[in-house]
């Protein structure tokens, strides 16, 4: 399976501002990526070809720098941005279709986020639950034995719900455990990506996904509330 990651998929995100919205510009400009392991300085690479199809010599590339230069990431955005005005190399703009695929896959990675924060709710409040109902054992003599049995339930889907948010991380990438109003804003921006990626297109499908798009917001701002 190839290490490069086609314009289709979710790229891995920059930790700096201007070299995330470069690396974007270049995903939506059909560029493939090629992310470096570990931390090294030298972040990833970015070429203008399919390189399972196309040598080396027949496209361009340049590297993503991780750390160097100012903290905005502004140098190394500006390095992307010159390599790509200089290619000369023909490209496939992608089509509509894989334009709502792309926008598509950044709405599942929001909702994703989002399921993860939902589960960590669901986890404290079940948590909450079994130490009410403890207390209550404490002061409630005639009842301790069913007060037990029912701090025992919520302790089972406190662990039940906490098990299910880590495996939504596992499976969205997300390192755990996570900081669930840093997740929120992670679906909030991944969100903002696909309407990015929808741009001018009013098909019923790209207006299914704005619709949401939306409700994601909406999501996020009500799983803020409740933290």
């Amino acid at each position: 399976m190839s290490d490069w990651e086609p314009p289709s998929r979710v790229w891995p995100r920059h930790s700096r501002p201007q070299a995330q919205l470069a690396l974007e510009e270049a995903r939506r400009a059909s560029w493939y990526l090629k992310k470096s392991s570990g931390r090294a300085k030298v972040w990833g690479v970015i070429t203008c070809q399919d390189p399972d199809k196309v040598t080396a010599d027949d496209r361009c590339s340049t590297s993503v720098m991780s750390t160097s230069g100012p903290e905005d990431g502004s140098e190394t955005a500006k390095a992307l941005r010159g390599c790509m005005r200089r290619c000369t190399h023909q490209r496939v703009v992608p089509a509509a279709d894989a334009q709502l695929a792309i926008a598509r896959s950044l709405l599942d990675a929001a909702d994703r986020c989002l399921d993860i924060v939902d589960n960590l709710i669901r986890a404290d409040s079940h948590r909450d639950l079994a130490m009410d109902f403890l207390d209550q054992c404490v002061t409630n003599t005639e009842e301790a034995d069913r007060l037990l049995a029912d701090a025992e339930i919520a302790e089972r889907q406190q662990v039940l719900a906490t098990a299910e948010a880590e495996e939504t991380a596992l499976a969205a990438g997300v390192g755990w455990p996570v900081d669930p109003l840093r997740t929120i804003a992670e679906a909030e921006e991944l969100s903002s990506q696909a309407l990015s990626a929808l741009g001018d297109d009013r098909s019923r499908s790209a207006r299914l996904l704005l619709g949401r798009a939306k409700g994601l917001r909406d999501r996020a701002v009500l799983l803020r509330r409740l933290l």
